[in-house]
């Protein structure tokens, strides 16, 4: 089944039930620690959304929010419904080099080379700038996720800060 990328398209429907769908995928389980009807409204109202679709089916889901006062990137939700995973890897490496302008966009798929230009027009519309300034990506993952966060520091992501329950990563443009 080919999957299709899309910006902002999921309704708060598809949201909530992509999440339902993931939840006990998350190292804690996400309703023990968010509201899902309310994490799927926001993200449908404040997030950048990065869609993979299966059909109509909302089979992956990449949240952000641009800081445009700090410059800066807000990964908030990264999921992959199971059979799907793996998928989503060059999606993400693809917008990470997107935003750290490390990658030639003629060196993409036509169908990232869209997604790319999608993203980035998203990011100019919150920033209300026509090329968004980007200094760093920051990310939250749960202490015992070790295998998102070895993933997020093979790509350049820095631990910033610690908690119990969870490590801030960043990574500089």
């Amino acid at each position: 089944m080919k999957l299709k990328y899309a910006i902002n398209k999921a309704t708060i429907h598809q949201i909530k039930d992509h999440l339902i769908r993931v939840d006990e995928d998350f190292a804690i389980p996400l309703r023990t620690y968010v509201d899902i009807n309310h994490y799927a409204k926001k993200l449908a109202d404040r997030a950048i959304c990065v869609e993979i679709f299966a059909e109509e089916k909302l089979v992956g889901l990449l949240a952000i929010y641009y800081n445009v006062e700090e410059k800066f990137i807000f990964g908030s939700n990264f999921s992959i419904d199971k059979e799907y995973r793996g998928k989503g890897l060059e999606l993400f490496k693809v917008l990470l080099n997107t935003v750290s302008r490390s990658q030639n966009l003629n060196d993409m798929s036509v169908e990232m080379q869209q997604v790319s230009n999608q993203f980035i027009g998203a990011l100019s519309e919150v920033a209300k700038a026509e090329e968004p300034i980007i200094k760093s990506i920051h990310t939250e993952v749960h202490h015992s996720n070790r295998r998102l966060i070895l993933y997020y520091k093979r790509l350049g992501f820095k631990e910033v800060e610690t908690s119990n329950e969870s490590i801030y990563l960043i990574r500089e443009i």
